[in-house]
């Protein structure tokens, strides 16, 4: 009876084992869920024993950088779940960071970004974006703009990040990016040059930030101070600092819209009037078919009468005459011949 009731519970345990790790996960105890693109970092009391990731396409050195390629997975990693150890001995680690979005719509620099105060978590996003202000940057023209920059970037050296900045790491990124940018845009004369160049992520001025292994290019900062890797950079909104300056940007910019819609209004004319002619050349193509069959018809049918040529000829002025008369842009409505073969026409208004 007693290894009856010991089979029962095996077989019970080994039912429920699954639910068992999935519910242990979910509070990190024994076992943790990381979800696809976060890393997280076992420790063993205040130290780091291990970090583990699901990041696709990335693999961790063994001095703990990513680098491309893949690792492999046991069967709970491939469903996200990741054995932790015995607590206390072991634990996730649990840090904090800051929450902050962009706010496009926002009037004055310092309503660019809304913060969204802070949040403890207990993993890493590899990949993530963020936006800097970044304030009174220089033309060559001692003109100020300010700008907001979006950026995404990649975790190279996770435990910088983490235990070195203790996840605090934005003020220092701000910084490097700030004095790379500032360099940049020193580059151009004046605010006019400044808006004539691109500023999307794909080929905007400052996409060249990119670029790895340059030694003094801000990825290879960023890689040996911080542990990232900027993979994406594009300007998403830039105002004059100069008040004075701003109006008069802004008209200039207003001036354009104008320009450019008379511009579309005019081509928006000039492609009207080419379909109407075009319809009306194919109108006149119908026309002058539907007139040939008319006069082929006529001939054939007199000739068929044995009509004499004169009379087939005049029969086919006749035809032109009276559709001339009767045209859409003709004022006669009425053709009457003469004695004599004088013709009369009369007006459809009716007068002499």
């Amino acid at each position: 009876m007693f290894i009856y009731i010991f089979f029962i519970q095996i077989i019970a345990l080994i039912i429920l084992f699954p639910f068992i790790v999935y519910a242990l996960s979910k509070r990190n105890k024994f076992f943790t869920q990381v979800e696809s693109g976060n890393i997280k970092f076992i420790l063993a009391g205040e130290s780091l024993v291990r970090i583990i990731h699901d990041v696709k396409g990335f693999k961790l050195t063994a001095d703990n950088q990513f680098i491309p390629g893949n690792e492999k997975k046991s069967l709970l990693n491939e469903r996200g779940i990741w054995w932790v150890g015995i607590p206390p001995f072991r634990s996730v680690h649990t840090f904090t960071i800051k929450k902050e979005k962009e706010n496009i719509s926002g009037i004055k620099p310092e309503e660019w970004i809304t913060s969204g105060g802070t949040e403890e978590v207990s993993s890493l996003r590899f990949s993530f974006p963020r936006s800097f202000v970044l304030r009174d940057v220089e033309l060559q023209d001692r003109t100020t703009i300010n700008m907001l920059v979006a950026c995404k970037f990649e975790v190279v050296n996770p435990i910088k990040l983490i235990f070195m900045f203790k996840g605090d790491f934005f003020d220092n990124t701000g910084s490097i990016l700030g004095a790379k940018v500032d360099d940049m845009v020193k580059g151009y004369k004046d605010i006019k040059k400044f808006i004539s160049v691109p500023k999307n992520e794909k080929d905007g001025f400052l996409a060249v930030l990119k670029k790895d292994g340059d030694i003094d290019g801000i990825n290879e900062i960023l890689k040996d101070q911080i542990g990232l890797k900027l993979v994406g950079i594009s300007v998403s909104k830039y105002d004059p600092s100069d008040s004075h300056v701003l109006e008069a940007t802004n008209a200039q910019a207003i001036a354009l819209l104008k320009a450019e819609a008379v511009k579309a209004e005019a081509e928006g004319n000039a492609g009207k009037i080419r379909i109407e002619a075009e319809a009306n050349k194919n109108a006149l193509i119908e026309l002058s078919k539907g007139k040939k069959a008319q006069i082929e018809a006529l001939v054939s049918q007199m000739q068929a009468t044995k009509a004499s040529p004169d009379v087939i000829a005049r029969a086919v002025a006749d035809v032109l005459r009276t559709e001339a008369a009767a045209g859409k842009d003709s004022k006669l409505t009425t053709w009457v011949d003469g004695h004599g073969g004088a013709q009369i026409v009369l007006p459809n208004n009716g007068g002499k």
